[in-house]
């Protein structure tokens, strides 16, 4: 039987204990791998055209751009399939250009493992239906 290719993630948070957490919670179940982890953009934007990842979870708080401006790039270009923002901001604007940029998935922080992991596994499911570009949304508001 045909092994199933595990999902290669990024990550990207200034806070280091939380890239650490995040990275220890997602390969803790063997169907993911962390290929990278940083706390910029310009370093998220590098890492995602020299890996090329399925998904890359992401803050909005970065150095030097954001991750919404990151998100944009990673989208526009065809960077990762998923594009999942995981921060502590409920603001409806951030929301409402999230959906407009195209993320997979607008997370409020603290996020339960089983948010992340429900998007993800949708975003799989969906590519496995149609090859071509997908981007749906999965925006999830905790107010």
């Amino acid at each position: 039987m045909k092994e199933k290719r595990k999902i290669r993630v990024i990550l990207a948070d200034r806070d280091g204990f939380y890239l650490q957490r995040l990275k220890r919670c997602l390969e803790r179940r063997g169907e993911m791998t962390v290929l990278g982890m940083t706390d910029s953009g310009p370093e998220l934007l590098e890492m995602a055209k020299e890996i090329e990842p399925d998904v890359v979870l992401m803050d909005i708080r970065m150095p030097v751009f954001d991750g919404m401006t990151a998100s944009e790039t990673i989208i526009s270009e065809d960077l990762a399939g998923c594009v999942v923002i995981l921060t502590a901001f409920q603001d409806r604007d951030l929301i409402e250009r999230a959906n407009r940029i195209g993320v997979t998935g607008y997370l409020v922080k603290p996020v339960e493992e089983k948010g992340i992991i429900s998007i993800i596994e949708r975003w799989r499911r969906e590519k496995k239906k149609t090859e071509k570009s997908f981007v749906k949304k999965y925006i999830r508001l905790t107010m």
